[in-house]
C-alpha cells in the first residue's frame, strides 16, 4: 500500500504529536510504502531531539519550506500577521499542494493527515481532490470545540474549516471513544465515518518494576505546563501535607520537567518548597530514564465547563504505564485518565481539591517511608499498543481503497 501521510509534526520534532506520529510510523513502515510529509521544528517549544528519531527504511520524505524559512515564519507569526493565520500557524503550508504533487513519486492509495496543526487537514482536504483518493483525516485533539483554544473573531469560518473536512473526509479518527461520541452528536449525518484510532504507548522496553529505591518519595511531572493546565492543585496539596504532617515533607522530592510559561513557574517558586524542582525541557531519551527513576508519575489535567475536557486522553499517560509506574492524576471526575486509574494503574484527585491531594501524599509517603508497595503492577493493555493500533489503522485504509476502487468501476 502506498500511504501519503500528511504530518508536520513528526519525528525528530520533540512535541508529543510528534513522538504519537513515531510510533505509529515505525509500524506502518516495515510493509507500507509511505511519503511523509512535514515542516521544521520552528524553534521556541519545538524543537529537533535526536532521541525520538527512527529509521524508517520504506518512507520518502517531503519537507515543506518557506523562503527563507526562519525569516519569514518570524514576520508571519508577528503580532500584526499571527491573527490572520486560519485555522492556525501552519496556515501556510495549505498553499504547499502544488509543491507536493511536484514532489512526490507515485499516486498514492490513500491520504492519511494527522492533526495537529489543523492546517494539514486542509492541507489533505485538497490533495484528495487533486489525487483522486481516499483520504482519513486523524484529530488528535478536538478542533473547533476544544477546551484549549483562544477564540477568534473568526469563529464561523473556522467552524466552516472543521464542518468541510469532516464531509469531505472518507473516514474520520479521534483518540478516545469519548470525543468520538461528541462529534457523532455533533454531526450526525457524518457519524458512520467516525472511528476511533487511540494515542498509543512507545514500542521500545523501558519498563520498571522496582519499588521504593529512593530515600523520599519521587514524583514527576514530563510535559508543558501553559494556560489552565497547571500545578495548583498539586501545590496546595503539598500546603495541607505541611500544615498536618510537616515532618513528612522531608520525605518527598517532586521535578517537573518540560516547557512552561513563565506566569506558571513564578506560581510554584512562590510556593517556597525546597522539595519541589523545575528542571525545563530535557530530551525525549533524558525524560524515559528519570521517568524509570521515579516512584510516581504525574498528570495535570485542568477542570472546567467543557465536555470536551473529560475526553483527553493525554500521550504522556501512555508513556507512564508502559514504564510500569503509577499515576497520581489531577483530572476532570470521570475523566480518561480518571477511569484508567480506576482500573488500577493509579490514583485520581478532582481538580481544585487540595485536601484530598494532600491526604493521598500523606498515605503515599508513610508507605514509601515502611518500604510498602505503593501499587501492584499492572501490565499495560494491548488496546495502547503501536502495534494493535496500526493494524486497525491499515485494515480501514483497505477498506476504504477496495470500496474507492468498486466506485470507480461503477462509474
Amino acid at each position: 500500500m502506498n500511504i501519503l501521510m500528511i504530518s508536520p509534526q513528526s519525528p525528530p520534532k520533540n512535541t508529543p504529536e510528534s513522538m504519537q506520529v513515531s510510533r505509529y510510523l515505525q509500524e506502518l513502515d516495515k510493509e507500507h510504502q509511505i511519503t511523509l510529509v512535514n515542516t521544521p521544528a520552528d524553534g521556541g517549544w519545538s524543537v529537533d531531539d535526536s532521541s525520538i528519531d527512527v529509521i524508517l527504511k520504506n518512507t520518502h520524505i517531503i519537507t515543506m519550506k518557506l523562503w527563507f524559512h526562519k525569516v519569514t515564519l518570524r514576520f508571519l507569526h508577528s503580532r500584526l500577521l499571527k491573527h490572520f493565520l486560519l485555522p492556525d500557524e501552519t496556515a501556510w503550508i495549505r498553499y504547499m499542494t502544488s509543491y507536493i504533487l511536484r514532489k512526490n513519486i507515485s499516486k498514492p492509495d490513500i491520504i492519511y493527515s494527522r492533526s495537529v496543526p489543523f492546517s494539514a487537514a486542509l492541507l489533505a482536504k485538497d490533495l484528495k481532490f487533486k489525487l483522486q483518493v481516499p483520504w482519513i483525516m486523524h484529530l488528535s485533539d478536538p478542533w473547533f470545540d476544544s477546551p484549549y483554544r483562544v477564540k477568534t473573531k473568526y469563529e464561523k469560518k473556522l467552524a466552516a474549516y472543521e464542518f468541510s473536512c469532516f464531509k469531505n473526509a472518507d473516514s474520520i479518527m479521534l483518540t478516545t471513544e469519548s470525543t468520538a461520541d461528541f462529534y457523532k452528536k455533533k454531526y450526525p449525518q457524518f457519524s458512520e465515518k467516525i472511528n476511533v484510532s487511540r494515542n498509543v504507548m512507545p514500542s521500545n522496553n523501558y519498563q520498571s518494576k522496582e519499588y521504593n529505591k529512593n530515600k523520599k518519595l519521587t514524583l514527576m511531572y514530563a510535559g508543558a505546563l501553559y494556560g489552565d493546565r497547571r500545578a495548583t492543585t498539586l501545590l496546595e496539596g503539598l500546603s495541607w501535607l505541611k500544615e498536618k504532617y510537616p515532618k513528612l515533607l522531608k520525605s518527598v522530592k517532586i521535578f517537573f520537567i518540560g516547557n512552561m510559561t513563565e506566569e506558571i513557574k513564578a506560581e510554584i517558586n512562590s510556593y517556597g518548597f525546597e522539595q519541589v524542582l523545575t528542571l525545563g525541557k530535557k530530551t525525549y531519551a533524558e525524560v524515559l530514564q528519570m521517568q524509570v527513576s521515579a516512584d510516581i508519575l504525574i498528570s495535570l489535567e485542568p477542570d472546567g465547563k467543557s465536555p470536551l475536557l473529560k475526553t483527553f486522553m493525554p500521550s504522556k499517560v501512555l508513556d507512564y504505564i508502559a514504564s510500569n509506574k503509577p499515576i497520581l492524576a489531577i483530572t476532570p471526575e470521570n475523566s480518561e485518565t480518571w477511569k484508567l486509574c480506576e482500573k488500577g494503574f493509579g490514583w485520581h484527585v478532582k481538580s481544585g481539591d487540595r485536601v484530598c491531594c494532600g491526604t493521598l501524599l500523606s498515605e503515599l509517603i508513610k508507605k514509601h517511608t515502611n518500604g510498602e508497595k505503593l501499587l501492584p503492577v499492572n501490565e499495560p493493555p494491548e488496546e495502547y499498543t503501536a502495534a494493535h493500533n496500526a493494524e486497525r489503522l491499515v485494515r480501514a485504509m483497505k477498506k476504504l481503497i477496495a470500496n474507492d476502487k468498486k466506485k470507480s468501476k461503477e462509474n
